[in-house]
């Protein structure tokens, strides 16, 4: 979990343009997401307790691409309902939240930013 303001993530990229956000509700639980760009779809997952904002200086590099990042359940900005959970409802809640994004189908990628 990261401790930087919005905007003060030394670690962005100047000029970026600012993430479409919103809340999805996901199985009983509301969801925060940023969507970046345009292009082909790739959805970026960390570890459970990663939230989007660790992945933003990547994010913001993915240039051609529509880059999605998230707050899984139980972390940051979304909600904390059906959480602790198994990896089993990580990766539904992932597929769920690329559906109700209208992009079924995205690439996804998974990993840490350290």
């Amino acid at each position: 979990m990261t401790d930087w303001k919005s905007g003060d993530n030394p670690f962005a990229v100047p000029g970026a343009q600012k993430p479409r956000v919103g809340w999805y509700d996901i199985d009983g639980c509301r969801l925060y997401a940023e969507t970046r760009g345009r292009g082909p779809a790739i959805l970026i997952i960390g570890a459970a307790s990663d939230d989007a904002e660790m992945f933003r200086p990547i994010a913001e590099r993915l240039i051609g691409f529509t880059v999605v990042t998230y707050d899984p359940r139980g972390t940051l900005r979304s909600g904390s309902d059906g959480w602790p959970c198994d990896s089993a409802r990580h990766a539904d809640d992932a597929a769920d939240l690329l559906r109700a994004l209208g992009l079924a189908g995205a690439a996804e990628g998974a990993g840490t930013p350290g």
